[in-house]
Order: C-alpha cells, then structure tokens, then sequence
C-alpha cells in the first residue's frame, strides 16, 4: 500500500505520455524478443513449440474472455468523463472487471477437462492446468485493468507490469532453471508456473491501484449508473473484431504445427515476432491515439484528431522504413543467433516484414473505426479477411511449407489493414495515414 500512495497519479501531459508509452513498448519489445531468442536457443525443439502454442492459446483465450471490454473501457470512459456522466463510468468498469474474471475461470476449467482427457496432451497436464489457471485469468484481466488506467492517463502501471515485469521474469526464470541444470522440460514448467505466478500478483497490484484512480475521480464512491444495452451494443462487435484479429495472429502458429510440425511452429512463431517488431511503434502509439480519438470525436474536434493521427502516421512511416531496412540487412544473422534451424527461414522473413509495413503505413485506420462507433465495419472486414487468410495459409502451408504461410500471413496482412483503411476514410472525417499530413498542412 506504501507504493500505492507514492506513485503519482497525474494525469500526463500528451507528449510526455508519448514518450513514457514509446520507451515502455521499447523495453516491451526488447524484452519480447530475448524471449523468442533466448528461449529458442535454450529450451530443445519440442519444448520451444510447446511454449509458443501455450503462450498462443493463452492471448487467444484472454480475447476470448475480454468480450471487448478493453476497446469499450477506452471509448466509454473517455466519452462519458467528457460528458460529465461519472457514474455511468463506474458502472463500466465495474461490469467489465466481474463479467471477464468470471469467465476466464470458465474457460482455464474448460481446458483443463479438454487436455486430461487428450492422451495426446494428458502426460503434461500439470503443465497445461498450470498454464490455464495462472496465465488465462491474468491475461485477461491485465488488458482489463490496464485498459482503465490508460484512460485515466496511468500510462507506466498500465503498460509496465505485463510490458517490462512479467517478460522480464520469462528470461529470469529460464536462466535461473538452466543455471540449476534443469532439463528442458522442467525449464518449460518452472518458466510457464513462475511466471504465471508473476503476472497475477501485478494484476491483484494494478487492481488495487485503479481503484484509487477511480477515487480520485470521484467514480468509486459512486453508486454506479448501467447502460447494458448500449454496451453490450458496442462490446459484442468489438469482441468478435478482437478475436478474429487475434486469431489471424495467433491460429497461423496452431495452424502451423497442426499442419506441418510443433518444430516448425516454433520457427514460425520466432519469424512472425520478428517481423511484428516493425508494427509495435504503431501498437504503442495506439494506446494514446485511441483514447484521444475518443475525447477529441466526442467533441466534435475533428481538425485536433486530424493532427493526432497524422503526426503519428508521420512518424510511423519514417521509423517503419528504417526498420526495414534494419530487418533485410541484418535479418540472416539475427536468424542465426536462434540457432541452426532457424537460419533457412529469412525469406519468409522479409516477406512477413513487407506485410507489416503495409500494416504500419495504412495507420491506426482500426482505432478509428472502434473510437467513433463503427467498429461493426472494423469486425466485418476483419472477419471476411481472416476467414480468407487462414483458409490461403491452410493451402499454402500444405504445399510450400513454412515459405507459403509466410506468403499467407503477408497477402492477409496487406488485405485487411487496405480494407481498414479505405473503410476509414469513407465512414470518418479523418484520413489515418501518413497521407493525412497534406491534408492538415493545406487546412493551415
């Protein structure tokens, strides 16, 4: 409690709350990507695969039980403090936070019934059950919370436990298992149980912490107002978006270890996070951008969102193309620092790299879409290009192996952010892309 009431509360001010979001996601990214090398290098071929499909599993069954609650948390609570309805924001949260921890406990149980009674998967069923009751409630309940306090402008605590603390505590466990001269798979289940144990105590921390927040906002000694209707209206839409989104991210590594080998998964999934490296920029600009998005639409001020997007998409590009250039230069002994297996693989890297760039240059074009009530839009075109990328992954991973699905997740990548888009354009006064610089620069 002492580093409860420490911790500063005030609101950031925009450009400092851009640099604290951009550092954290740095050494969120950098953390992240030790991960995929280290426990590459670490953990033998089965196990690495293993852990990718648990970690997998585990994003997949958080969006799953998030209901899109963390989209709605930002839109809402931004919408309604500009609106002086502070009730009606207790009542969100308060919704948000029963209603997912209910049912990511649902789901771990679910699982574990599932796996016990798999031969296939039965002879770890500590390790799953493990899994599903540590890291399925925490994943979903971090973006939750984490969701509240970045609307509140709590930019460190909402990103810093899962970001920083917890990937952190991957690479610390593992080096601890391997200086201890565990085996592989006792390394895998110290480094799964530990950091599940990790990620629900900063959980329980970021909980107590957002209820102080929200009474320094007068809301929690509020008896809190329910508009179920008018949620559940914008949650449900944003759910499916969420989870066709992550399963466009995540079901190509079942897909891939289904299809091909758990080996392979495994390759995939180092090359797939190596590419994404190229997008967090925009993923940790998003974090600011939505909530702006949602204060500024409210307002009706369209020329300071326009400047908002653009400035961001600016920035975008310029630092997208220096990566690019970073990854096709550097990308084979980066490969190589993996280990052997994964030294074949830079092709599909540079091919899932130009994917991403699409992703990045078309901008927060999905953002805007969920902040200013068309996220039914978002969730179509995501939904009609997901059933279009995985059934192309299912194709050409069958015949070209892990070089097909690559070609997969880049065509996919590059259709549904085109279609987020021009669909932005056409439903919104805003243009999300670099673009939009000349066009705030001919309105003066």
């Amino acid at each position: 409690m002492k580093m409860l009431r420490k911790l500063p509360l005030g609101k950031l001010k925009s450009s400092r709350g851009a640099i604290l979001v951009v550092g954290l996601r740095i050494l969120g990214a950098i953390f992240t990507y030790l991960n995929v090398i280290l426990l590459a290098r670490w953990l033998d071929g089965t196990d690495y695969g293993i852990f990718t499909l648990i970690l997998s599993t585990a994003t997949l069954a958080g969006f799953v039980t998030r209901f899109g609650t963390e989209i709605a948390i930002v839109r809402f609570l931004g919408m309604y403090r500009a609106q002086g309805k502070p009730a009606l924001a207790e009542g969100v949260v308060r919704t948000s936070l029963k209603i997912t921890l209910v049912a990511s406990l649902i789901v771990a149980l679910v699982f574990t019934l599932v796996v016990s009674s798999t031969s296939e998967l039965s002879d770890r069923l500590w390790l799953y059950s493990i899994a599903a009751f540590l890291l399925y409630p925490a994943f979903t309940q971090n973006e939750v919370l984490s969701a509240i306090l970045r609307s509140f402008g709590v930019n460190f605590a909402a990103l810093a436990p899962k970001d920083i603390l917890w990937r952190g505590s991957l690479l610390a466990l593992a080096i601890s298992g391997i200086w201890a001269g565990l085996t592989s798979p006792d390394v895998l289940m110290l480094v799964i149980a530990g950091s599940g144990i990790v990620i629900t105590l900063l959980c329980f921390w970021q909980f107590l912490l957002q209820k102080r927040v929200r009474s320094q906002f007068a809301m929690a000694a509020l008896k809190p107002e329910y508009d179920i209707p008018t949620w559940r209206k914008s949650a449900l839409p944003l759910w499916f978006l969420l989870i066709a989104r992550n399963l466009a991210r995540t079901a190509d590594v079942l897909i891939v270890g289904a299809l091909l080998s758990v080996r392979e998964a495994g390759i995939y999934f180092a090359v797939s996070r190596t590419a994404e490296l190229l997008g967090f920029f925009l993923s940790s600009l998003n974090l600011l951008v939505g909530p702006a998005v949602a204060r500024g639409h409210a307002k009706n001020d369209i020329q300071g969102v326009q400047r908002t997007l653009s400035l961001a998409a600016l920035f975008l590009f310029v630092s997208t193309l220096g990566g690019m250039i970073v990854i096709a230069v550097f990308g084979k002994w980066i490969l190589n620092v993996m280990g052997s297996e994964f030294a074949n693989a830079y092709v599909p890297l540079i091919i899932m790299s130009v994917g991403q760039c699409i992703n990045v240059f078309t901008g927060s074009s999905g953002v805007i879409l969920n902040m200013t009530g068309n996220e039914a839009a978002n969730m179509r075109i995501l939904v009609s290009t997901m059933i279009f990328s995985l059934v192309l992954l299912a194709i050409l991973a069958t015949s070209y192996g892990l070089l097909g699905a690559a070609w997969a997740s880049a065509i996919g990548m590059t259709t549904w952010n085109l279609g987020l888009w021009l669909a932005a354009k056409r439903l919104t006064p805003y243009e999300p892309s670099w673009i939009g610089i000349f066009k705030l620069a001919a309105k003066g």
